[in-house]
């Protein structure tokens, strides 16, 4: 079973997508090298680069994707749709 993602990892994936420097402590990089999400140098893996994207907003992940984003009319979402 997966181990799950503290929320320091994710901000530091999240962060490294956007192409920030990341503040993250060594020891929750160490952990992202250990899940195979990001390698020694700090640069992410492809799955690591997928769980990164994965986690922002819809409208973004379409602009990092390169692709249009539409807000479709009259669809009542209660909550974010991504």
């Amino acid at each position: 079973m997966a181990r799950l993602l503290t929320t320091d990892m994710k901000k530091c994936l999240q962060d490294t997508v956007r192409g920030r420097e990341s503040r993250s402590k060594a020891s929750t990089r160490s952990a992202l090298v250990v899940r195979e999400l990001m390698n020694s140098a700090g640069t992410l893996t492809h799955d690591g680069w997928i769980h990164g994207v994965g986690m922002l907003p819809l409208e973004e992940q379409c602009r990092l994707l390169d692709i249009p984003h539409e807000k479709l009319p009259g669809l009542a979402f209660r909550c974010q749709p991504e």
